[in-house]
């Protein structure tokens, strides 16, 4: 059995093949609404900066608002894990991320970045996967209702149909 949105929804995967695999099961208007969680990635894995660091950072590479950066680093702010590696390719290639606030096209640097982030998240999950499924699965809840509200994006149109509970 495939695993479904939901599981990526709540960060309940069991493994990093099983992460990859719900990623890559998703359709392209799933996937593309994603692009938010790659911030979140972004930020996750730059902790190791101080706040302000992040926040100007992530000010040059998106236009979330203050209070979204804000948001997001008090989800996940007391995970400290240096990632060096993906703020350094993120910085390489903001040219090249779109974040207009709409469920704009960006698979294939999607794709490159999910590459990246996932070598580093799999090194985190190893060391300490208690932390690591719960800073998720709080933060994609949180963060993508938050910013799918925020910008007049159904949650439907950026993730996809929600699972029915039976």
């Amino acid at each position: 059995m495939g695993v479904h949105s939901r599981s990526i929804e709540l960060g309940v995967w069991k493994s990093m093949d099983e992460y990859h695999e719900a990623l890559t099961s998703l359709s392209t208007t799933q996937y593309r609404g994603y692009r938010d969680t790659v911030v979140l990635n972004a930020a996750f894995f730059a902790t190791y900066k101080s706040i302000k660091n992040v926040q100007e950072k992530l000010r040059r590479l998106t236009n979330l608002t203050v209070g979204e950066i804000g948001q997001l680093l008090a989800i996940i702010g007391d995970f400290e894990e240096p990632g060096r590696k993906l703020v350094e390719f993120l910085k390489q290639h903001k040219g090249d991320f779109v974040n207009n606030g709409a469920c704009t096209d960006t698979t294939e640097w999607l794709s490159q970045i999910e590459g990246e982030s996932n070598r580093i998240m799999e090194d985190v999950a190893e060391k300490s996967p208690s932390r690591f499924h719960e800073a998720f699965r709080g933060a994609y809840k949180s963060l993508g209702m938050s910013l799918a509200e925020s910008r007049n994006i159904t949650w439907t149109e950026c993730f996809g149909p929600p699972d029915q509970d039976n």
